[in-house]
Order: structure tokens, then sequence, then C-alpha cells
């Protein structure tokens, strides 16, 4: 067994060449798996150890009002005495200093806070109990708020009715959020300093928390487990008070990562699979070259499964190499992902390559290399000395001496010699298929999306393979005419078609994968930053008193604008859905359409639970937005709808909102309205486009049933001219001060911006697709000259220039490639066009411009992979040819 071993080491060094590229090309394709792999278990690790400072406590209750008296007790009994508690009020207000006005994050917080890390400000790090000198009218500012304030530590800046000095900017807030993606930047006052802002008031957004921390093994999952059934059982199982915990929290962020995530690992296991590809066509290659020595040492007395296991060590050898060189280059990358992901992670966070993630790398690396190259070695078993000794060099040339004739008259004989030649390279390539299919489930943690991702990739690479095959042909028909150069080039590809159409597929899957992301981009921010037949507004104004009204809109008619899209908000919960509860029917397992039992848990029950604990916005208003449409069902009568009527009141819903809670024309629906209970029927479902940043709900109500309720109003504002829009943002907040302006072209911007970097991740992943595919084009273009380096010979001994010869490498490969990238960029373009169809609305833009740039890239980076690869070859003397 040592013989074999010594031989299998002997043999990869003497041939280096193919042990480099067998190396390179897997670790290429094993990189981004375990670069992404290593990022996301260091963000795992990160947030599991963090979750409490994240959360700043153990358990947090909130809710939009006070809590009364006996929800208090409720809240004691359950947690009992031993803890700590933190009080905070938060909500969204404008911000005004002597330069100008900023929508901000205000939290109004006590001495205890933070019960779980510290607040790092430019010249305090306080913790705990330690941090009461935020007191007597000081605020501290986040630096993005400070520096849109024009604002330094010492300054005045007003927040309602009160003025505030600027005592600090605090570098690492303990509440900070995971990632950059906020609505407005925090600043923080004293938990006594709240009232006196004036901004309190019914109607306003406004968020009471309480923070716990108990001792050191205390059982938080039971604790918040049973003061969540408490409040439920107090509220008839529609609370209106939250209660989370730091589990609840880690569930939230891994949701929200995995996004970010997910699909870059996809197209990493695609990345590795083209790798897989390339691989197999490398040791088809080397097997070839391997025959007669295999078939002497046969004939001396060596056993089949001895060459099986030379084999078999050569591969796993070299996919532990590649693992190994994968870590070391994932050292490399790994560091990028934080500047690639930017704003979407923690500022803090580090990524580090960990041992969980090597130890991962070695399964895809050594099993993959094994899986890949297992139809090869299927071959070594058709293998028969005395036709490789008779002068049958090659795997093909055996395979077609032992096939019976494939052009044999008789319909059985072609059969079994179709199911001879082909039937072990398929079984043998179903463990590949089976662990692409294993990793993609895995990647997305669903059976459902990875199954779809798997079927589809293969799909593609099923559409690119027989488009391939297809080209091959016609290149061959094409063969017979045309100059003596072209002939040459195309009869080439054809008569290595498995080489042409690897580096054809591999090179397409590449380009497809960088082609299909920008298109559905495109179209999602063509959307957002210019909806179809709709103008963006300007702002978004929020809490609007109805007392405010008359003067709000005077004060803009006197600028020359209009206050737009009014809509009145009023806050309730939904009880019942005929005559059920309105989450008890999903609690017993039951279909919320059928009342059939439901067998496997729907994406949409996760949604749910983050809407089980809060009450809905509700509206009414005469008309339809141009935002909006019923698509099913009759409009809301247009008559006020009266209690002595004796009839239900009828309800609009959002499609997406009833599809979410299994609701559907004709359900009745039943609501507490600031302590009033209504019935009513829905009789339609409307489109909603969100993306136009209009007052919009998931529930109208017909008019006269909310008309007289307590309620404050939502409204916006044309777009204004640039040389305007800040002093009347100002002279808005000096009047208004508890109106909340939304800047929406700063959101559309944050929008885009974060759209960017996902589609540049996305990318940059797919481009190491495309990196595996040239490395397999170099390894083709190499193989492929060095196999016809005779007859490279012969036709510059027949007179042939070197420009000749080079021109017909250029056609070759430079053919290849330019098939290859407009044939996906073609296949590309259909595939995004079904996916913004059925994911995205239909959203979707051509950009051919993009397209266009990455076809000519391909095309040029595939002629000059082939031109490195091949030069040795061609500069070689024709001298050669005539000393053998």
């Amino acid at each position: 067994m040592m013989l074999w071993f010594r031989l299998a080491l002997i043999d990869l060094l003497r041939n280096r060449r193919f042990s480099l590229f067998f190396i390179l090309n897997l670790s290429i394709g094993l990189v981004g798996f375990i670069s992404l792999n290593s990022f996301n278990n260091s963000l795992e690790n990160y947030l599991k150890d963090n979750l409490k400072e994240i959360l700043t406590a153990d358990l947090m209750v909130s809710a939009s009002r006070q809590l009364n008296q006996t929800e208090n007790q409720a809240v004691e009994s359950v947690l009992g005495g031993d803890k700590r508690e933190s009080r905070q009020i938060t909500f969204f207000s404008m911000i005004s200093s002597s330069s100008g006005s900023k929508l901000a994050h205000v939290v109004a917080i006590d001495r205890a806070f933070p019960l779980y890390g510290s607040m790092i400000s430019k010249k305090n790090h306080l913790s705990g109990s330690d941090n009461s000198k935020l007191t007597l009218s000081k605020a501290w500012l986040t630096p993005d708020l400070a520096t849109a304030l024009e604002i330094e530590r010492g300054g005045t800046l007003r927040i309602g009715d009160k003025n505030f000095i600027v005592d600090d900017i605090v570098t690492a807030p303990p509440d900070a959020s995971v990632t950059s993606i906020e609505l407005a930047p925090k600043i923080y006052i004293g938990l006594s300093e709240a009232e006196e802002t004036g901004l309190l008031k019914f109607g306003s957004r406004i968020n009471f928390v309480r923070y716990y921390r108990f001792p050191a093994g205390a059982d938080i999952k039971t604790k918040t487990e049973r003061l969540r059934e408490k409040i439920s059982a107090l509220s008839n199982g529609s609370p209106t008070i939250s209660v989370y915990d730091s589990e609840d929290v880690n569930q939230n962020l891994n949701r929200l990562f995995g996004y970010f995530t997910g699909y870059m690992g996809l197209i990493s296991i695609v990345a590795l699979f083209l790798a897989g590809i390339g691989t197999s066509y490398l040791f088809r290659g080397y097997l070839n070259t391997k025959l007669k020595e295999i078939a002497i040492l046969m004939t001396l007395g060596a056993r089949r499964i001895d060459a099986y296991l030379l084999f078999l060590f050569q591969v796993v050898l070299l996919g532990t190499i590649s693992t190994l060189f994968s870590v070391v280059l994932s050292f490399f990358l790994l560091p990028l992902f934080p500047v690639v992901l930017q704003k979407l992670i923690p500022q803090n966070f580090q990524p580090a390559t960990d041992m969980e993630s090597v130890l991962m790398a070695f399964i895809p690396g050594i099993l993959g290399s094994v899986i890949f190259c297992l139809p090869m070695f299927t071959r070594v078993h058709a293998l028969k000395p005395v036709m490789l000794l008779q002068g049958v060099h090659t795997l093909a040339a055996v395979t077609e001496l032992q096939n019976l004739n494939p052009f044999s008259s008789d319909r059985s004989v072609r059969a079994e010699t179709v199911a001879k030649q082909y039937l072990p390279s398929i079984l043998s390539s179903l463990p590949a298929l089976l662990t692409f299919w294993l990793l993609s489930v895995w990647q997305t943690s669903s059976f459902e999306r990875g199954s779809l991702f798997s079927i589809g990739s293969l799909c593609v690479m099923g559409v690119l393979t027989a488009i391939g095959w297809i080209l091959i042909h016609i290149l061959k028909r094409v063969s017979y005419s045309g100059s003596f150069i072209l002939k040459i080039a195309f009869r080439n590809l054809y008569r290595n078609q498995i080489s042409s159409i690897s580096c054809f597929v591999t090179i397409a899957m590449g380009a497809f994968l960088i082609n299909v992301i920008p298109q559905i981009r495109n179209g999602i921010q063509e959307e957002i930053s210019q909806p179809e037949g709709m103008k963006i507004p300007g702002f978004f104004l929020i809490d609007i008193q109805p007392e405010q009204l008359s003067a709000l809109i005077s004060f803009l008619e006197s600028e020359s604008y209009a206050l737009t899209n009014l809509s009145p908000i009023i806050r309730g919960r939904i009880l019942k859905v005929n005559g059920k509860g309105f989450y008890d029917r999903f609690d017993e397992g039951l279909d919320g359409k059928t009342g059939e039992k439901q067998s496997i848990k729907s994406d949409n029950q996760s949604i749910r639970g983050r809407y089980r604990r809060r009450e809905f916005n509700f509206s009414y208003r005469p008309l339809l937005d141009s935002s909006e449409k019923v698509v099913k069902g009759s409009p809301l009568i247009t008559t006020p709808w009266k209690p002595e009527d004796n009839r239900q009141m009828e309800i609009s819903l959002e499609e997406g909102f009833a599809e979410r809670f299994d609701l559907k024309i004709g359900d009745v629906m039943s609501f507490d309205i600031q302590g009033t209970l209504l019935e009513g029927r829905v009789v339609n479902l409307r489109k909603v486009r969100w993306n136009s940043f209009q007052p919009n709900f998931f529930i109208l109500f017909q008019r006269g049933v909310l008309d007289d309720a307590p309620k404050t109003f939502l409204a916006s504002t044309p777009q204004m001219r640039p040389s305007e829009r800040r002093d009347i943002q100002n002279a808005l907040v000096r009047k208004f001060p508890n109106i909340s302006l939304l800047d929406v072209n700063q959101t559309v911007k944050q929008i885009l911006d974060i759209t960017d970097r996902l589609a540049f991740a996305i990318n940059f992943m797919a481009g190491l697709a495309i990196v595996s595919g040239l490395v397999v084009l170099f390894s083709i273009a190499r193989h492929e000259t060095h196999v016809r380096s005779w007859e490279i010979n012969l036709l510059k001994v027949l007179g042939a220039g070197f420009r000749d010869i080079r021109t017909i490498i250029l056609i070759e490969f430079g053919l290849l490639g330019f098939m290859a990238a407009f044939f996906s960029t073609l296949l590309s373009l259909l595939a995004s066009y079904g996916i913004a169809w059925f994911l995205f609305e239909r959203l979707w833009v051509l950009r051919w411009e993009y397209s266009l740039f990455s076809m000519i890239l391909i095309t040029l980076t595939s002629i000059g992979t082939a031109v490195a690869a091949t030069g040795r070859v061609l500069r070689q003397k024709g001298a050669a040819l005539l000393s053998e």
C-alpha cells in the first residue's frame, strides 16, 4: 500500500501544472464559501455574546401608554422583587438649533440606564446608576445628529417647548442599533425632562419602556412566557403590551442578517459547483495521460482496486491542500465583508476565521473533490489493459471501442449503447447534485427555498448546456465553408465538445449571476425613486393635532405649497374574525381560511408574531389615493355609516395584510377602538404602492365609523425648491414643534444605498463564480494547446505563421467567451423579469449599458486568459516536430 502512496505523490510532483491548477481552481470555489461561513459564525457569536448589551437588559416591557394598576401588579407578581429596573420614554420629534432642524429619536432615560453595557461619550464613560449627570435640562447627542444640527458641546437646542444644553456627544451608545439603518439619529435627555417638552400628547407616537435585569442564573425565558400569558389574559388575547427578552432580539437579528448573507451564500455554492465542474474536467485530462501507465501496472499484476486507491488518494490530497489554501485566502478576503456590508452590520464588529468554519471547509473541500471526480472513477472500471497496450491512449477512445455500434438499425442495440455509455456517468453525477441541493437547503435554512434555488440553478445550467451543445453543432456545419482559419477554429471546438461546453457553461453561469441581480435592482430603484405615474412627496408629516390643521394649511399656502393626502389615524385592536379570536385561529393550528389543520408552519406565522402584541393604525377617506386601487370586491360605500342603520360597517383591507392573516372578503371582524367595540364586514381588497411614500393603511373603514373618534393626522407635502426646502422645514418646526417631518428624499437615498450595497455584495460573490470559470478556461486552453501541440507544430511546418495560429486560438476562446456572455445575458434578462414579476410586482427596468459592458468585459477577459495560457506552446519552434 505504501508503494501506491509513493507512486501517487511522485505522479503529482511530476504533473505539477495539473496539481497547481486543480488546487487553484477548487480553492477559488471554496474561498467564498469558507469566508462567508466564517463571517456568519463570527456575527452569530458576536450577537450571542452581546445580546444583553444590545437590549441593555434581560427583559423588556413596552407599550404605547403607561401601564395601569392591574398591569403593574401582573408584572410585579411574575417578575418578583429580586431585580433591577430602568424606565424610558421614547418618541420621534423635530430638534431645532440656531442652524437648522432635524428629525431625531428622543430617548428619555432614568439614572439606572443602562442595566447592561455603558454609555461612552467624549468626556464620560457611564454605566448603571452613575449617569446622574444627564439631568438639569442637559442633552447628549449622537455624532451624526450633532453634525446635522451643526452644534457642539455647550450649544443650545430645542425639543418641543423646552431648551436643552448639549452636555456631551455620545460616541458609543449602549442601545445602538446593530445596523445603521435608522429612521432618525438619537438624542438622550433625562426622564424627568420629557414631560416638560410638551410632546407627550394624545395621538403622539410615544413608547413607554421598562427594562429589567435579574441575578445570574435566573430563568429569563420562563419569566418572559409567563408574563406574556398573564398580560394576554388581562386583555382577552389581544394585548397592547409587548414583552421581549434577549432571545427574541437574537431571532430578529438572525432574520435580518439572514437576508443579507443568505443569497450571498447561495451564490458561493454556485461558484463552488462551477469550480467542481472545472475540477472534474482537469482530472479527466490528467486521467487520460495516466491510462497507459495504469495498464502497464495492471499487466504486471496490480489490482483494479489499487488503481482506484491511487487516484482516490491523489484527489483527497489535492482537496486537502485546496482547503488549506482557501482557508489562507479567506484570511485576506474576510476583512472585506465589513467594508462591503458597511452600515448593515455593527460598527465595531470584526470577523475572524474560527475553527468551526475551518473544519466545515474540509467537508466540501475533500468530499467535494471526490464527488466531482467520481464520474471519472467509474470510467476507470472500463479499462482493459490490452486495448491501451494496442495503442489506444485516451479514455474517450477506450469508451468508443467498448461501446456497441450507436448507428445500428436495431433499436435494442442502440438503447443498450446509450445506457452503457451514459448511465454510469449519470448515476455517478447524482452525489454532486445531491450535495448541491443539501448545501442550498443548509444555507437558506429552508427546505422550500433551498430546493427552489437548487432546481432553478440546475435548470439554468441545463439550458446553458443545451445552448452550448447546439452552438457547437452549428459551428460544425459552418466549418464546411469559410476561410481556412475559421474552419480549423470551428472544427477544434466541435472535436473537443466536452471541454468547449465545460468552458461555455462555467463562464456563462458566472455571467448570468452577475447580470441577473442588477436588472432586478434597477427596477426596484426606479420604482422607489420615481414611481410610475406618481410624484415622490417632499416631506411626510406625522402627529398633526386636529386643532393645528387650519394653521398648518394656511402656513403652507402662504409659501405657495399645499398639504396633500391628509389622512386621519386612529389606533385600535382587532379582537375577532368570524367570532374567533384574531390570534386564536392560529394558536389552534387551524388555517384561517379553510379551518383545516395546518401541517407545516408557514412563513406568515413569524410575521404574525411580530404584530401579535401591538395596536393597529386605522383610517378612513372619501376617495382612494392614486397609490392604491381595489383589486377584488366592491369599493366602500360612500354613504356615511350610522349606528341606527342596523347594518355592519364596511371594511377595506390591503391585500398583503389579508394574505398574511388569512383574511378574505365576507369575513366579519370585531375591533376595540379606544374602548368602543365595533363590528364590520370585509368588502374589498386593495393593492397599495407603499413606495409612493404617501399615507396608506392596512385597514380602511367606511366613512362615519371613526369620524368622531379621537385622532391625529398624517399628511405629505409636494417636492419643494432646494433653495426653500431648509427654510420651510425650520419654520414648520418653530410653529408646530410637535409635528415630526420625515425627509422623503433622504429616506429614498438611504434605501437606494442599501440596495446598492446588497447588490454589490451579491455581485462580489458572483465574481468568484466568474473567476472560477476563467480558471477553468485557462486550464482548458492550456491543456488543449498542449494536447494539440503536435498539430500546431505541423501547421507551422506546413507554412502557417505565428499570427495565424494565434488567431485560431483567439477565435476559439473569444467566441466561447462572447457566446457565453451573450446567451447568459439574455437568459439573465428573462430570469430577472420572471423574478420581478412574481416577487417584486413587475418592477423591472432594462439597463442595456450594464449588460453590454459585462459582455465586452467577459469576452476580452476570456481572450486574455486564453492568450496567457497558450503563449508557451505557440512560441514553440516548428522544428520540434521534425526532431521527433
